[in-house]
């Protein structure tokens, strides 16, 4: 089983992306790279989903710095 220091930023953000239930209706892409900044693109299906998508990445660990690109789609 892999430790935490294992599991690469790309796995943990996918997981958190995967796993919560307030992020399952937006289509997510994502960038990191090695200094911790992660770029969020796609759409989300309202304001407070954007906003979600934020702060549930911005808790994993590892992730520096969001910039969130997402579009709301009415």
């Amino acid at each position: 089983m892999d430790t935490l220091s294992q599991i690469t930023l790309q796995q943990r953000v996918d997981h958190a992306i995967v796993h919560n239930p307030h992020l399952s209706s937006c289509n997510i892409h994502f960038h990191a790279d090695d200094a911790g900044k992660l770029v969020i693109v796609g759409q989300a299906q309202s304001f407070f989903a954007k906003q979600m998508a934020q702060e549930v990445l911005r808790n994993v660990e590892g992730v520096e710095a969001i910039e969130n690109g997402l579009t709301v789609d009415w």
